[in-house]
């Protein structure tokens, strides 16, 4: 057999037999063309035709996708051939290309004998695939230690693993961006958020006198971020069997977590509480957490906004913190309720309140569903553009997404390592949220 899928007997090509490939003499700009088409056509098919189809879609996730052709450019791959940030019509041109120059229908095998008769491979490793594999996924280079050319299959699907996550994860719905604030860490070591203390009223000022200064204070809150990854392999099997398919659903599906990660560790973090300046995060003295835990209601929706308009200053009993809820995050299982409840013209049932009569908590909230919640608890809370920050988020440099990293190669398999730098997330003003854990 051929490969090592069920199937009727095939004839095995002769180690003599004529090699499909492209003439050894091709010139650099052809072949790094060459190199960048596939890159854009394997990103496609690991997708499973996402990049092509985000690219024809149009808008925001179209202009996305379009960056990305352009970070594959200016990665390596025909780098001296496009600008690094390509227009739409240049990335949609360049997929064209690939897709009429057959690269979208060439097999990896097509691809990794081309690359090997490039090589100067021996014709009967090129006609062989078991061979194959080792001489191509080895990399021209690797052997004598200086990692792989621009030309070799690792490198091309590294590059092309690469986008393949980023255009995965443009289709990934989240929602911790809505109402966390976000920031950039510069190493791993914590850092140390500095929040100060709201200021006093204006007062009058005497004829004659200087107007009072403002006794600020401060209160820090500590944030680290820290590394997560996956492995992910292409098994000797897969690339015998041509299976991109199962490396892309390998792919996809980490984009997938990848994405989530962030709502992951924010959704796991506010169920906690622990100590702030000597009180529990969400405490009752702090008018940030229901005395008793409730059913998702009208009357409990109004319990918990008129709880903001007794908000103090961490510094001074005296003075009001004036912020005011924007978000109601609840579950999944609740999402639907919350949604009948602050759409209804009317007071739907389960008020206290007659039922025919005009629903004040209509529109009042953005409803954020999370199926990483458990049914029953939700929170209100403000607009971090306010000042007073529920959730902060980082990321090391900025970085969100992950990278890909090889890792090794064996006989068996090539490994890659999917990284993301750093992450890290801490609760910050409890002045900022309101939480009911639910009924029971």
């Amino acid at each position: 057999p051929d490969d090592f899928r069920a199937a009727g007997m095939t004839e095995r090509a002769s180690a003599n037999a004529p090699v499909r490939g492209t003439d050894v003499t091709v010139g650099t700009e052809a072949a790094e063309r060459r190199d960048h088409l596939a890159s854009l056509a394997l990103t496609d098919r690991l997708t499973g035709g996402m990049l092509s189809g985000q690219l024809r879609a149009g808008g925001d996730r179209a202009a996305r996708a379009a960056a990305l052709c352009g970070v594959m450019v200016a990665g390596g791959f025909g780098g001296q051939l496009a600008a690094a940030e390509p227009s739409l019509a240049d990335a949609r041109a360049a997929m064209g290309q690939a897709q009429a120059g057959g690269f979208t229908r060439m097999s990896l095998v097509d691809i990794a004998r081309e690359m090997a008769t490039e090589e100067g491979a021996p014709r009967h490793v090129v006609s062989d695939k078991l061979s194959l594999f080792g001489q191509v996924m080895r990399g021209p280079s690797m052997a004598a230690g200086v990692g792989h050319s621009r030309g070799s299959l690792p490198a091309l699907l590294t590059q092309s693993i690469q986008r393949s996550l980023l255009t995965s994860m443009n289709s990934v719905p989240t929602t911790w961006e809505q109402w966390c604030a976000s920031g950039s860490a510069t190493d791993y070591r914590a850092e140390r958020l500095v929040r100060v203390s709201d200021v006093g009223e204006f007062e009058k000022v005497a004829e004659g006198k200087q107007p009072r200064e403002d006794q600020v204070a401060e209160r820090t809150v500590d944030i680290a971020v820290e590394k997560y990854g996956k492995r992910v392999s292409l098994t000797m099997e897969m690339f015998v069997n041509d299976d991109l398919n199962a490396l892309g659903s390998l792919i996809q599906r980490n984009a997938v977590r990848a994405a989530h990660l962030p709502d992951k560790l924010v959704y796991e973090l506010i169920q906690d509480n622990f100590d702030r300046d000597g009180v529990n995060f969400f405490d009752v003295s702090r008018n940030n957490l229901a005395q008793t835990g409730s059913v998702l209601s009208l009357d409990a929706l109004q319990d918990g906004w008129n709880s903001f308009g007794d908000r103090r200053d961490f510094s001074n009993n005296e003075t009001r913190v004036e912020v005011v809820p924007r978000y109601l995050i609840v579950s999944y299982q609740d999402e639907l309720r919350a949604e009948e409840l602050l759409t209804s013209e009317l007071k739907p049932a389960g008020g206290s309140d007659e039922r025919d009569t005009r629903n004040v908590m209509r529109n009042r909230f953005q409803i954020i569903g999370s199926q990483k919640l458990p049914a029953g608890a939700w929170w209100m809370v403000a607009d971090p553009m306010m000042g007073a920050e529920f959730v902060r988020v980082h990321f090391l440099g900025g970085e969100r997404t992950p990278r890909v990293q090889e890792y090794d190669f064996t006989q068996a398999k090539r490994e890659w390592e999917l990284i993301i730098p750093g992450i890290g997330v801490q609760l910050v003003d409890p002045e900022s949220v309101y939480r009911n854990d639910g009924a029971g």
